[in-house]
């Protein structure tokens, strides 16, 4: 798959270069939680499943979530990698 179609979502929009908050309330609230079980557990964090909001239930996703901080205080930064299994 090429990158510009990975960043195309069901309806045809194009998500590169948004925030999740030009997405709507249902992908912040799904990526707000990822964001805090990951700086809860203050590590590495792997999840897996399907696309979210899309017809591909037969895909298999793996996320790793690294949070990363400027001090070691607080996390200030998520980098995410996402791998089709």
């Amino acid at each position: 798959m090429s990158a510009a179609r990975s960043s195309i979502t069901s309806d045809g929009d194009h998500m590169t270069g948004k925030t999740l908050g030009n997405l709507g309330a249902i992908y912040w609230d799904r990526w707000a939680d990822v964001g805090r079980q990951v700086v809860e557990a203050r590590g590495p964090c792997r999840f897996q499943g399907a696309p979210f909001m899309v017809d591909k239930a037969h895909v298999a996703l793996e996320l790793l979530a690294l949070p990363l901080s400027r001090t070691s205080a607080t996390v200030d930064f998520l980098i995410l990698a996402f791998s089709r299994l």
